[in-house]
């Protein structure tokens, strides 16, 4: 009797103590990391005091630039397509049955191809895929819908590249937004949509009037809710600020595809991500949405965090579930 007992306390010694490793386990896991804390204090102190619409974006858009080479591995080339300028990554170690169109961040008013390049071929390299950049129009001198119809004209012949690929749709920020509003234009319209769509610390709501996004604005390193206010209110132009097409959030999501979400909580694009999210899972959409603890805006651009190769691997997984759950390329409608 006193063994039976013995064996019982050690058992559930034994249960107790892999339970504490595997709390400690998620514990460490979602610890922000020394190099994360490190580039929020350095993007907080540099950019701060310097809020200006012109200032801010362009010196994200300079550090992307000097201090993040592309993946070594992946041949880049100029290439138009629908009359759209842009970048082609090839990673050398590409698969055939995958291709994704990316769509830039920027506040629609900056950004380019060559300022996501580093990202964009990490990306390439890690998920194996060709990935084509438009560098489509921008506001305040093309405002909507410009863009959406360049991505739109660009994704349509895109498709039609290879009939043995599967295509994929993925954005940061901006972009992230721009991807939302050509599904629901692509879905609205009969056109082909994605195996899946990738959204990046979107941009679902250019109003920035969610009472939430100023209970994290302290937190957040890089935006600013006045100046993305400006950038929207630029890229509306003639438009209300809440039309779909600009405001995703205030969209219908039925019928799009299945969507990946990563959003960091120290973002101020967060709540309104969240509530996107929502209404997709309500609508039956397959909605992953992740929020990444104490991350900031597009976290995925810093290549040496260890949080940016986690989401980059974190997207080639999913990527590749989507292909293996979608079925053969004989049931896909390519229009």
């Amino acid at each position: 009797m006193m063994a039976r007992d013995s064996d019982d306390k050690e058992e559930k010694a034994g249960k107790a103590k892999a339970k504490a490793k595997k709390v400690a386990a998620k514990e460490k896991e979602q610890r922000e990391s020394l190099a994360s804390r490190i580039a929020k204090q350095t993007l907080r102190a540099s950019l701060w005091p310097y809020r200006s619409v012109a200032f801010g974006r362009s010196t994200i858009n300079l550090t992307l630039l000097r201090f993040f080479p592309s993946a070594s591995g992946v041949k880049i080339k100029k290439e138009v397509i629908s009359g759209v300028p842009g970048e082609r990554h090839r990673p050398k170690n590409a698969l055939p049955d995958r291709k994704i169109l990316y769509l830039h961040g920027g506040g629609y008013s900056g950004g380019s191809p060559a300022t996501h390049r580093s990202m964009v071929s990490r990306m390439a390299w890690v998920c194996r895929s060709e990935i084509f950049v438009p560098n489509y129009r921008k506001a305040p001198r093309h405002p909507f819908p410009a863009a959406l119809r360049d991505v739109q004209a660009v994704w349509l012949k895109f498709i039609r590249e290879d009939p043995e690929a599967r295509y994929f749709l993925a954005g940061d920020s901006a972009g992230g937004g721009l991807c939302a509003a050509l599904l629901y234009q692509l879905r609205d319209q009969d056109h082909p949509l994605p195996t899946g769509a990738i959204l990046l610390s979107p941009w679902m709501d250019v109003r920035m009037e969610n009472p939430e996004i100023f209970e994290i604005q302290s937190i957040d390193p890089m935006l600013r809710s006045e100046e993305l206010r400006h950038y929207g209110e630029q890229y509306a132009g003639s438009h209300d600020l809440d039309e779909p097409l600009i405001s995703p959030v205030e969209g219908k999501p039925a019928g799009l595809c299945p969507l990946l979400i990563h959003v960091g909580s120290a973002d101020i694009l967060c709540p309104d991500t969240r509530i996107f999210a929502k209404k997709a899972i309500a609508a039956g959409v397959q909605t992953d949405l992740e929020v990444w603890p104490s991350m900031m805006h597009v976290w995925h651009a810093a290549g040496i965090l260890p949080e940016s190769r986690k989401a980059m691997q974190r997207i080639k997984e999913w990527i590749n579930e989507r292909i293996a759950a979608q079925g053969p390329l004989a049931s896909l409608n390519t229009g």
